[in-house]
């Protein structure tokens, strides 16, 4: 998964590594997949028009 904040400073730690529990590590996965397939659908839309 990619990481949150391009420009972040070297030094400071990746948000995501901050998350232990499983439920609100699925939460994000299923957020991230469901952003990809909307994406995905879209440009496919507005390559059928």
């Amino acid at each position: 998964m990619p990481k949150l904040d391009r420009f972040a400073k070297r030094g400071k730690p990746d948000p995501l590594e901050k998350i232990t529990g499983k439920k609100e590590m699925k939460q994000i996965l299923e957020a991230f997949r469901a952003t990809e397939r909307y994406v995905m659908l879209n440009l496919t839309a507005a390559g059928l028009l």
